[in-house]
């Protein structure tokens, strides 16, 4: 186990946090799958914005922040 750093959010509000060093968590890629195809999750997205009722200008102006942040985030 390794121990969280105590200027961690986690540590701050709750007191104590150990880490695991085992995996809980195992998945597959598939060829068809949505985040294998990034233009099919970026039309899904633009999509999910529409679907909760904004318009396509705002939907246009949220997908375009939500594409420079993973832009910048990946970089």
């Amino acid at each position: 186990m390794r121990i969280i750093s105590p200027g961690c959010k986690v540590v701050r509000k709750y007191g104590h946090a150990t880490g695991i060093n085992k995996p809980y968590l195992k998945y597959r890629l598939s060829q068809g799958g949505k985040s294998r195809n990034k233009a099919k999750s970026a039309i899904m997205t633009y999509q999910v914005y529409r679907y909760v009722g904004y318009g396509p200008l705002r939907s246009a102006c949220f997908f375009l922040s939500y594409a420079l942040h993973g832009i910048w985030k990946y970089r």
